[in-house]
């Protein structure tokens, strides 16, 4: 009896977890949705989206700077960004220019 019982508690909580994984994958589909479109209308006019995640701030924090300004630069920024040390590819690459 028990057994059953914890098994009716376990169907009923995967049921709901399921359900709301469910919500939130739509929300999420729709949020994306959202915002595809405005990146298509800015695209329109010729603004450029780059998206980063945490993945990409927090763990590859030089390489995407590098990325950013050779985005920036086929854009026609002349700049030139800012190492984090000494031993940063930023500096590398841009100690040269």
């Amino acid at each position: 009896m028990i057994t059953n019982g914890l098994q009716s508690a376990v169907g009923r909580r995967l049921t709901t977890e399921m359900r709301l994984r469910e919500a939130l994958t739509l929300r999420k589909k729709l949020r994306w949705r959202h915002e595809l479109g405005d990146v298509l209308k800015a695209a329109a006019e010729g603004i450029l989206t780059a998206r980063y995640d945490w993945r990409d701030v927090n763990g590859h924090p030089c390489e995407t700077a590098l990325l950013q300004a050779r985005i920036l630069r086929k854009r026609g920024w002349t700049g030139k960004p800012r190492p984090c040390s000494p031993a940063c590819p930023v500096e590398r690459t841009y100690s040269r220019t």
